[in-house]
């Protein structure tokens, strides 16, 4: 799809939710492409390993499933100081059960996807039962990644409605978009599409 195009649907995304176009917004690097499913698959499953945690799980029990998994080298630095020694404020990992959203649909896992409408009650379901030590093969199993194409029209939307979140926020208006849940679904599919490391995924408009 030709950028310009491209772009006129994220604003038409945007009015929808009755929020505010910027015709002066920088279109998206081009020739962006998905990371291996491999990786995709890694980042997913450590980051649910961590807002396991953050959620109420023990920490040597994620810690011994992320092993087990070979898991472990996916972990952030962040990540790892908080799963293994209790590092950092739960509620900041928690609110990742968003990007484990995206990333539920990057591989397929799950058929719908936008930045408002609410996560799955079950999404959890949808990944290993850590509490159990649940392997990640059958989560692996049912993975059917999406392509490029459909990952960069959806990142283009999330940039286009985290800006107009952050212009509403700025003017002291309310929108139906939350933008923290705006930027934690965008930071899945930003990374997904990028080469850099997960914590230096640039969020800004």
């Amino acid at each position: 799809m030709p950028a310009s195009a491209m772009r006129q649907k994220s604003w038409a995304a945007c009015g929808a939710l009755h929020l505010p176009s910027n015709p002066s917004l920088p279109e998206l690097e081009p020739d962006l492409s998905i990371r291996s499913t491999h990786q995709i698959a890694d980042r997913a499953l450590s980051l649910a390993a961590v807002v396991a945690v953050a959620f109420g799980l023990p920490r040597h029990r994620a810690s011994d499933w992320l092993t087990s998994e070979n898991l472990t080298e996916s972990l952030s630095p962040h990540e790892r100081a908080f799963v293994t020694d209790g590092e950092g404020v739960a509620t900041q990992f928690q609110r990742h059960a968003d990007s484990l959203f995206a990333f539920a649909w990057v591989l397929g896992i799950v058929d719908s996807f936008d930045f408002v409408m609410p996560a799955p009650k079950d999404l959890v379901r949808h990944f290993p039962d850590l509490r159990n030590g649940e392997s990640s093969r059958v989560f692996r199993s049912r993975i059917v990644p999406r392509s490029t194409n459909e990952l960069v029209p959806i990142a283009d939307a999330g940039y286009c409605i985290a800006w107009a979140c952050r212009e509403e926020k700025l003017q002291g208006r309310a929108t139906v978009a939350n933008l923290s849940t705006v930027d934690e679904r965008r930071r899945s599919i930003e990374w997904a599409l990028s080469k850099v490391k997960w914590e230096e995924v640039a969020l800004d408009t």
